[in-house]
């Protein structure tokens, strides 16, 4: 009985992240993404994945901002470095999570990058409202220190 090779799920994550994130770094300007002519239903495949990493790459550049911010406000160290593995943590679950929803690229058809950026984008988002959250939290609620 032979052995299926195992895949390590952590470093494919990270390898379509890193991917997809500079493809979205080497598109357009990503303020404009909804404004584009070619963001449209209608549009290509390739227009259609050009508009979805534009938006991957706003969204993530939103993120990215809250996050400093809340990281500038910790005072402890202990505190900064919590976040820092939440945060970590967090970008392993949502390349998981959406490498689960839509599977390997190799196994899908030409519609999985913009289907894996729209993921990527969606959980981003949620992430970027929960750190907002952190941000707006008062020391009279139950707010992570």
């Amino acid at each position: 009985m032979t052995k299926s090779p195992q895949r390590n799920w952590s470093a494919c994550g990270t390898a379509i992240a890193l991917g997809l994130s500079l493809l979205a770094v080497s598109m357009s300007d990503p303020a404009h993404a909804q404004d584009s002519p070619r963001c449209h239903r209608n549009g290509t495949q390739t227009e259609m994945n050009i508009c979805a990493s534009e938006a991957y790459q706003k969204a993530n550049t939103q993120m990215w901002q809250l996050y400093q911010k809340k990281m500038d406000y910790l005072r402890s160290d202990y505190s900064r470095a919590r976040l820092k593995e939440a945060q970590r943590l967090w970008m392993q679950y949502r390349d998981a999570s959406c490498l689960y929803e839509n599977g390997l690229e190799q196994d899908a058809g030409t519609m999985w990058k913009q289907r894996q950026l729209d993921c990527m984008t969606d959980h981003t988002k949620r992430r970027s409202g929960i750190l907002k959250s952190y941000i707006g939290c008062t020391k009279d609620e139950s707010c992570p220190i």
